[in-house]
């Protein structure tokens, strides 16, 4: 586990973002699929989370992956502007 997270540290901040965000989202919708698939019918819930992790996973790591660049995004340009305004006395 400490070996991903030292990758993900070596990768650019926009793609660390978006990779971290879009794996938990595409986890969540996977969570998601099953619940549904327990609620729906138990013997067949085990089909439903690779079938939400399709449907419901791979728009949900999309929208993670888009607020993971955004969330970088607002990161970089905090840094830029403090940097800017030089240190506060």
């Amino acid at each position: 586990m400490n070996d991903i997270w030292l990758q993900l540290k070596g990768l650019p901040l926009p793609v660390s973002f978006a990779f971290t965000a879009g794996a938990t989202f595409c986890v969540i919708g996977g969570i998601v699929g099953l619940v549904i698939g327990l609620t729906n019918h138990a013997a067949t819930a085990w089909f439903a989370v690779p079938e939400a992790a399709i449907i419901a996973g791979i728009p949900a790591a999309a929208l993670g992956l888009a607020i993971g660049i955004l969330a970088s995004a607002c990161r970089w340009l905090w840094r830029a502007l403090t940097r800017m305004r030089g240190p506060s006395a």
